[in-house]
């Protein structure tokens, strides 16, 4: 079946005016053809204009320029941000700052204190740290060491130490003492670990000693004082593990410039020595390398033991169980013994002090077992007060100037009334030379 097909109507022929006033679409085309420089009629401009100035779009125009004073108050805010951060580095470069060390290979003349770096191993010539008058080690230990490793990674198990750095400071010197070793690994240094610390396999290789030998000459240099690192759990991890390994007994109590130095600038955004080092103007003379970090650490240990004003609190190596065992009956038993010497104050004091002195020597020694900060001023209580009612001034004072030299973070009502029975002593001591010399 056919369908008949629709006839298609023909469509008019219309200007091109009365086509612009029926599509508004064809009125803004020819606004953009405009823009882009076609010709178009003048009618069509005039209503172009038209819409662009209608309230519509004055608002979206008054909307799009709000981005703008968003981006100045931005840049207003973070202008005055970095102006706050310069004055805060600016005063932490004045805290340590005052107290840099830098490095130089020949003497200086100048008006700050030096303190002459004398290496204990065979190393480079001495060098000398001038340090300036400013430094306050009020806060620190009359005598300290520094200690900084260079290792062949991060696990004191599955990495070894290369080199070993130590200064053993003197607060009443100028002359300070520095160890410095490298040390012949077992494996290869690896690439990186070169590219860091600038240690070579060559060096090592010729100039590097056994660890076992370089751990009981640390051992022999650091004594029974008091160590400083800046990240100790990380130094003293190394130090303790090798140690057990070689069997040689290092317990020395010790404090951590990491931990410190968080404390007195806790808004810092970076804590690292390196960073630490620029902000306070110090010298990077060999960094990354042991020697030259430790006189960093130095400073950045005293200027924060400064800022923040208080005694250092030292930690203590945790103790074997048999050694715990040890130290507690040997005090017991030195206990028992000054105890019953007591009751020979009043009828044999001669004799009281020879025994008090005995339990001082013991107590000396088991406190080491432990490696206490804290003696047991009881007894050095005892021996004074029996020593001051026998006239034995000299020996009081001496006494008592042995104890504080040990364990200078003791602290009580007790050592309160030893010190001022030393004064006392000292007093008349200088009354009878006094009258000596007249």
């Amino acid at each position: 079946m056919l369908r008949r097909s629709r006839a298609v109507r023909p469509q008019s022929h219309k200007t091109e005016t009365e086509l612009q006033k029926q599509s508004p679409r064809l009125d803004r085309g020819l606004c953009f053809c405009a823009s882009c420089g076609f010709e178009a009629d003048p009618n069509i401009r005039a209503s172009s204009s038209r819409h662009s100035q209608s309230p519509e779009m004055g608002v979206k125009r008054g909307k799009a320029r709000r981005p703008l004073g968003t981006i100045v108050l931005v840049v207003v805010v973070a202008f005055v941000a970095m102006v706050l951060l310069l004055r805060h580095f600016s005063s932490l470069e004045k805290d340590i700052g005052s107290q840099s060390l830098q490095s130089e290979t020949k003497p200086e003349t100048s008006a700050s204190s030096h303190l002459a770096v004398e290496h204990h191993t065979s190393a480079p010539a001495p060098s000398v740290v001038a340090v300036d008058h400013k430094v306050d080690l009020s806060m620190v230990p009359k005598e300290f060491v520094v200690l900084d490793l260079e290792t062949t990674g991060l696990s004191p198990e599955m990495h070894e130490i290369i080199e070993v750095g130590a200064i053993r400071v003197n607060r009443d010197s100028d002359t300070h003492l520095a160890f410095q070793s490298l040390v012949k690994p077992v494996g290869k240094i690896p690439r990186k670990i070169t590219q860091i610390t600038g240690i070579t396999q060559g060096m090592v290789d010729s100039d590097g000693l056994p660890l076992s030998q370089v751990l009981v000459q640390f051992q022999e240099f650091a004594g029974d004082l008091p160590i400083v690192a800046f990240n100790a759990p990380f130094d003293m991890g190394f130090i303790w593990n090798a140690a057990k390994r070689h069997g040689v007994s290092i317990n020395n109590r010790y404090a951590c410039a990491l931990k410190l130095v968080r404390r007195a600038y806790p808004d810092l955004p970076s804590h690292r020595l390196v960073d630490l080092a620029k902000w306070g103007n110090l010298s990077d003379e060999n960094t990354h390398r042991a020697l030259g970090d430790c006189k960093r650490t130095i400073a950045v240990f005293t200027a924060s033991a400064s800022k923040i004003g208080e005694r250092i609190n030292w930690e203590v190596p945790k103790v074997d169980w048999r050694v715990s065992v040890q130290y507690h009956k040997q005090r017991d038993t030195n206990r028992s013994f000054v105890a019953e010497t007591r009751a020979f104050e009043a009828s044999d004091a001669e004799l009281a002090v020879t025994r008090y002195r005995e339990a001082m020597a013991r107590m000396y020694e088991y406190e080491k077992l432990i490696n206490s900060c804290h003696g047991d001023d009881q007894i050095l209580d005892r021996l004074t007060l029996v020593l001051g009612k026998l006239g034995g001034h000299e020996e009081l004072v001496r006494s008592v100037d042995e104890f504080t030299e040990r364990f200078p973070e003791t602290h009580s009502s007790v050592m309160e009334g030893i010190l001022k029975r030393r004064e006392k002593a000292e007093s008349k001591l200088n009354s009878e030379c006094g009258v000596a010399v007249q």
